[in-house]
């Protein structure tokens, strides 16, 4: 598998966990870059999630000489750890081809990814425009390059309640996907690892 990006430990000048919002999930979720439609190879279809709401987290990195850039996105429903999941799911590769990827519940992304053209990329860009334009609690942002807590609340927001979405750390590649299960083999917390830290 091939992994976008790795950095030493030592590099890191500060490590910030946000928390995004809910949203709710049903019992099949998508890892994916928002471009692709379902069933490409370099995408996951996670099944035996736990249905309900889940909280949704990022954590950025800042790397000299590189900037602030996200390290890890992911999920826990309510009633579980919020911790980043701890299983690597081996052979899956999340890639991405747009600079981002999310989780989305599988019935709200395979509904916009059936309809064409305008209706399609309305979608498509409202979500970017959402993490340009708007807070994690929809108000309208100043553009201010000084108001960095600002810029911080760009990516990762939830997006109609039923996903979060961020810019990858280091833009297009492949990447690693995480869960969590509980006793009765319900996946419980869902992750894309952006940059793994040695």
């Amino acid at each position: 598998m091939y992994f976008c990006g790795v950095i030493k430990n030592e590099k890191i000048m500060e490590k910030t966990r946000f928390e995004l919002g809910t949203i709710e999930l049903g019992d099949y979720v998508y890892v994916t870059d928002p471009c692709y439609s379902p069933g490409i190879w370099c995408q996951a279809l996670i099944k035996n999630v736990k249905p309900g709401k889940y909280n949704a987290f990022m954590n950025k990195v800042t790397i000299p000489n590189w900037g602030r850039v996200v390290s890890e996105l992911w999920v826990c429903h309510e009633d579980s750890t919020k911790d980043f999941p701890n299983t690597f799911v081996d052979g899956v590769e999340i890639g991405v081809d747009s600079g981002a990827a999310g989780i989305f519940d599988r019935e709200y992304y395979e509904k916009h990814h059936q309809v064409n053209g305008e209706l399609y990329e309305k979608w498509y860009d409202r979500q970017f425009n959402l993490r340009y334009e708007y807070d994690i609690d929809g108000n309208k942002m100043e553009y201010d390059d000084d108001k960095i807590p600002l810029r911080e609340r760009r990516d990762g927001v939830a997006i109609d309640g039923k996903a979060c979405v961020s810019f990858s750390g280091y833009g297009d590649g492949s990447y690693e996907l995480y869960v969590t299960t509980d006793d009765n083999g319900n996946v419980v917390s869902i992750g894309i690892k952006f940059l793994e830290i040695k």
